[in-house]
């Protein structure tokens, strides 16, 4: 019982439907501990591009796009999870999940 109000006075600022990564430890006296993580990259790109999915066939088919700019704000969502990685190395990831899932970067909204 004290996990779920723990979890759910956590949880109170995310939007109804957002997917969260917990990793809890359980140790042998029964006792726990638990950390809440950031919503997948991927999840945060589909959001982002409006996608239900990926691509089935990524680099044949485009399954949408996303801009820059949307991905420096989810690098900045992302950073929480791995403080001491420069924001740069985050997007970098991020431009690579995008190609994986067939999701073109722009670097304007206004080019999609």
């Amino acid at each position: 019982m004290a996990f779920c109000k723990e979890f759910n006075a956590k949880t109170a600022n995310y939007k109804e439907g957002t997917l969260l990564r917990v990793k809890v430890r359980v140790f042998s006296d029964k006792s726990y501990e638990w950390d809440l993580k950031t919503p997948p990259s991927t999840w945060l790109i589909k959001k982002a591009a409006g996608l239900a999915r990926a691509a089935d066939r990524p680099g044949h088919e485009l399954a949408g796009t996303v801009s820059l700019k949307h991905l420096y704000e989810i690098a900045r969502v992302k950073q929480r999870d791995t403080p001491n990685l420069p924001l740069q190395s985050i997007v970098t990831a991020l431009l690579s999940t995008c190609r994986s899932m067939g999701v073109r970067v722009v670097a304007r909204p206004e080019e999609a």
